[in-house]
């Protein structure tokens, strides 16, 4: 069973615009004011809950993310497949009701 992903916008952090956890696959990706995104892997929920509950949620990814984490880099290409994939999943999802 496929879990809803968790998310929340920084509207006033210096580098973090977005943050989206999924549960199923512990994968917290973080999306930054320059545009890079990165996926961190084998993360647990509590993590994602933490960051968000942050009073400096820069602070917070420095501390306990960045270095205690493995990462991918998404690139331009791999974020427009996943987003083809989720386009497509939606519409298969909308012919099985």
């Amino acid at each position: 069973m496929r879990t809803e992903i968790l998310s929340a916008s920084f509207d006033k952090s210096a580098n973090l615009t977005k943050a989206e956890y999924d549960p199923f696959m512990k994968v917290l990706s973080l999306t930054f004011k320059n545009g890079g995104v990165y996926d961190y892997v084998d993360v647990e929920e509590n993590i994602f809950h933490e960051m968000i509950l942050a009073e400096s949620v820069g602070r917070y990814f420095h501390s306990k993310i960045r270095g205690h984490y493995d990462y991918l880099k998404k690139t331009v290409e791999s974020q427009k497949t996943l987003e083809i994939i989720e386009d497509v999943s939606k519409k298969e999802k909308g012919k099985k009701k």
